[in-house]
């Protein structure tokens, strides 16, 4: 039907009707502006499932020649197996840039073919056989690995770089050096016979059962390790190395490093048997391999890594005293120490349940924090993590815990996998209670030591052990994403003596993310009343799956005000709508360090003459843990005012380096709406900080205060390009300094920069000094063509390769539209899967800030104007027709 005065119209033309979805797509806007998160795998993605294995794998044998100067390894590879259905024809190994010599089955030479792009060897069998059998199958190969075995020592920019050779087997990259089942499915024992030269020692897993001399001068290690562990855990280290050796619990504690660095790898391992014994006895499962083992890895690529009974570490855990506290390695240690029992003794079954060791792992962190320092130090733990998981849900994007669907499975190991997965560990034991949480614990371990797992496995033990119900917390933050967002408002109705407690959920799914459904929780919540006189009386509300709630909890007199999860056991994101004295209330009562901390954020961002009282008592020294003043001395910078500086001041000279650190970090704030003679003041203190203070990190906090000092930069950058030139553990000062020169916008210190981004330089604050340049540029013509000519030679070809992650990051600064066909080619091209993604993601964020929209416009309008001389061709054809 058509309306009575609307005229007849003529139909479109064939050219009208192609031109107008071409204009419509041409003028569409980017597709990476449709989200303000980016999806956590690419749209296409396919499901990832554990791949048929047909066979139980028994046990390995690796006898290998290790050769640095030829960074290659040769030698076999002798995996024993048992098919685990009648009639198998042949059987699948993982192997990736082997040559392969020849193979054997049961000492018979057998037939056998490589696929390179699936990263297999294909072993056909002399016969078919079927389960009771068991194959020895023999490979005999050398490498040249492109990864999963590395080789570093000394190059031209690094001559004094001790000489190593490391693995790195998680997730799938062992394969690069041996062949193998290479998916955590499945379980064997290991012997490793290594052979390498003089002065080399080689660590590995299990028990060291000798060394051989051989008539040519080099050693054989004979390695065994003969508890059953999945294939990625199965490593070697091997350099000129130094053992400390030590015992807990009956068990051999061994640190191995590099000489000369003895008195470093006591302080940052001494705790090691400490952990242990600990970790033991709260689980109520000893330690359960032939020694620990701890070494130091030069340019290892991660902090560390739990291969079993051998953990690899970063050399740069190793620290000086002045370091510390901020670069303790306890938390380093005890991580991958907990890793012994959850990752080795269980393991994830595949990597969509990947969340089973590491938030187990950064858990149980948090839990030796808080038997060796106290609540409060559990709290803060918990407070970090939280931080860090709502970061990355905010500002890069939203997943379940638990998924199949990711572009490679090191994408799986992200802040959801451990922060997250460790908060819902620490909501569980609010569940279940202390006992309950370590019966479950240890019904746990009972029934699946030795074995893999998957999550329900977890949950079933929660459940069967404590009667616990934990179907609706999995439902909400394990197989669903985000959390909740609450909106809570409180009020004292006298007549019915009770405080009236509303609570909204306000979550939202993000539009155009199906990965990321946000539905709503349920979980019960501990509520405290605060009584004038000091008084607490806790309440539970049971949240339910509801938009909204009215609760009534029992008051015979109006609260100073009420607190909503004290102890921080809820996750959840809470606007709690009241004033600041309430605040301030919460702030000086007797309540859990969570509490305070909620307060002092709260207090930060309200302001106010009694906020800054209570935050500047507080920032003084009143309250006993770290955390707490370092929190309150960023709540007075946030706040800015004169009187929030006077109030900052006593922090400044705190005997806490944290504290002292987050003070003159804060500073940076009151650099606008203060005289020149008080910021020349100011200056002057950050200035002597920088200079003379013996943390690293102090004086790394004081080059942060200065960045924020633009109407005095040239006096400000004096003291920072002073900072260039000072060594710390880390680099930590010479990249805030390089940071805040970039903030400064102080182009004198181009060269310095470029020289600081350049191979040779420190290592660690190469990429800070790349991101610096790329901000220098500006828009200067030439400065941003060097950079750009800079940036995309270290990202494509750099040899360190935490550099090249580095100069992705820089390239994202420089915004050059050019940056995002090189981005893509390298998320493309590169072998290595962390590469690939952070410089998909580097590329997916220029792409989200409309760089690289003229290149698409452009594109479009071509593609636009070949489809309009089609359309005339056609059209004419038709005419003469």
């Amino acid at each position: 039907m058509r309306p009575r005065s609307a005229a007849p119209r003529r139909p479109p033309t064939l050219l009208a009707l192609a031109v107008g979805p071409l204009l419509a797509l041409l003028l569409a806007p980017p597709p990476a502006a449709a989200a303000e998160r980016r999806p956590f795998a690419p749209p296409g993605t396919p499901a990832h499932y554990a791949p048929e294995r047909g066979y139980d794998l028994l046990h390995r044998k690796i006898e290998l020649a290790f050769d640095w100067d030829g960074r290659s390894v040769e030698g076999s590879a002798v995996n024993r197996l048992s098919p685990l259905l009648p009639g198998t024809a042949a059987v699948t190994l993982h192997a990736a840039g082997l040559d392969v010599r020849s193979v054997t089955v049961d000492g018979a030479a057998a037939e056998w073919s490589a696929d390179p792009a699936r990263r297999e060897l294909v072993v056909e069998l002399p016969r078919p056989a079927g389960p009771g059998d068991v194959l020895e199958v023999a490979v005999e190969y050398s490498a040249r690995p492109a990864m999963g075995l590395y080789f570093v020592g000394p190059d031209d920019g690094y001559p004094d770089k001790p000489r190593q050779i490391w693995s790195q087997g998680e997730s799938e990259f062992n394969r690069h050096w041996f062949p193998s089942w290479d998916y955590p499915n499945d379980r064997a024992t290991t012997e490793l016979a290594a052979t390498v030269a003089p002065p080399f020692e080689v660590v590995s897993n299990g028990r060291l059962l000798g060394v051989d001399e051989l008539p040519d001068g080099r050693r054989t290690f004979r390695w065994s390790m003969e508890q059953p562990h999945v294939t990625y855990l199965v490593s070697v280290v091997v350099g000129d190395l130094v053992e400390i050796e030590e015992s807990a619990a009956g068990v051999p504690v061994e640190y191995w490093v590099p000489p000369g660095r003895e008195e470093e790898a006591r302080r940052s391992f001494g705790r090691t048997p400490a952990m242990l014994e600990f970790f033991a006895a709260a689980i109520d499962e000893p330690y359960p391999y032939a020694k620990y083992a701890q070494t130091a890895a030069v340019d290892f690529i991660w902090g560390g890594m739990e291969n079993v009974s051998a953990t690899t570490q970063t050399l740069a855990t190793l620290h000086p005293a002045a370091a510390a506290p901020e670069s303790s390695s306890d938390g380093l240690v005890a991580h991958e120490l907990v890793h012994q029992w959850f990752g080795d003794l269980l393991t994830t079954d595949s990597w969509a349940h990947a969340w089973l060791n590491e938030g187990f792992a950064t858990y149980f962190t948090g839990l030796w924090f808080e038997h060796a320092e106290g609540a409060d130090a559990f709290a803060w733990e918990r407070w970090q993590w939280r931080e860090s998981y709502l970061r990355e849900d905010r500002e890069e994007y939203r997943r379940p815990i638990v998924t199949h669907r990711y572009a490679a499975p090191m994408e799986m190991f992200d802040d959801h996998l451990y922060e997250k997965g460790a908060l819902v560990l620490h909501m569980v034991r609010g569940l279940t209670g202390e006992a309950g949480w370590w019966k479950a614990i240890r019904a746990y371990v009972d029934a699946h030591r030795d074995r893999t797992v998957v999550t329900t496995d977890f949950q079933t033990a929660v459940e069967e052990a404590t009667g616990a119900s934990l179907g609706a917390l999995f439902d909400g933050y394990v197989h669903g994403a985000g959390h909740p967002e609450l909106a809570v408002s409180w009020s004292w109705l006298p007549d019915r003596r009770a405080v009236r407690l509303d609570v909204e959920q306000t979550q939202e799914t993000p539009p155009g993310l199906p990965q990321a459904e946000t539905g709503l929780f349920a979980y019960p919540v501990e509520v405290a009343l605060l009584a004038p006189d000091g008084a607490v009386t806790t309440a539970t509300v049971d949240l339910a799956a509801a938009r909204s709630q009215t609760f009534w909890l029992p008051a015979a007199e109006r609260p100073e005000t009420v607190v909503f999860d004290p102890d921080g056991t809820f996750l959840a994101v809470v606007d709690f709508d009241k004033p600041a004295a309430e605040w301030v209330a919460q702030l000086r009562a007797s309540e859990p360090l969570w509490a305070k901390l909620q307060a002092i954020e709260a207090l930060g961002e309200r302001g106010g003459p009694a906020a800054i009282e209570a935050l500047g008592e507080v920032a003084a020294g009143g309250h006993p843990f770290h955390a707490a003043r370092s929190q309150a001395a960023k709540a007075l910078a946030k706040i800015g005012t004169p009187a929030a500086l006077a109030a900052l001041e006593p922090a400044l000279d705190d005997a806490d380096s944290r504290v002292r650190t987050a003070a003159l970090e804060g500073l940076g704030a009151f650099a606008k709406g203060t005289s020149r003679e008080e910021r020349k003041g100011l200056i002057a203190r950050l200035a002597a900080a920088l200079s003379d203070d013996r943390s690293p990190h102090v004086r790394a906090g004081a080059a942060k205060g200065l960045a924020r000092f633009t109407d005095d930069a040239p006096e400000a950058a004096a003291h920072l390009l002073r900072g260039l030139e000072q060594p710390s553990h880390r680099e930590v000062v010479r990249e805030a300094a390089a940071e805040a020169l970039a903030d400064l916008g102080h182009a004198a210190a181009w060269d310095r920069l470029r020289r600081l981004a350049g191979y040779g330089a420190p290592p660690e604050s190469r990429g800070a000094a790349m991101k610096a340049l790329a901000r220098l540029a500006g828009d200067d013509e030439r400065r941003r063509s060097e950079a750009y000519d800079l940036l995309t030679r270290w990202a494509r070809t750099d040899r360190a390769f935490r550099a090249r992650q580095g100069a992705y990051d820089a390239l994202v600064e420089l915004a050059d539209r050019r940056a995002v066909a090189v981005l893509e080619a390298i998320a493309r091209d590169e072998l290595d899967p962390q590469q690939r993604r952070s410089a998909r993601v580097a590329a997916w964020k220029l792409r989200a800030a409309g760089v690289g929209d003229g290149e698409r416009l452009e594109r479009r309008v071509e593609e636009l104007e070949r489809e309009l001389d089609r359309l005339r061709h056609e059209l004419a054809e038709r005419k003469d027709g």
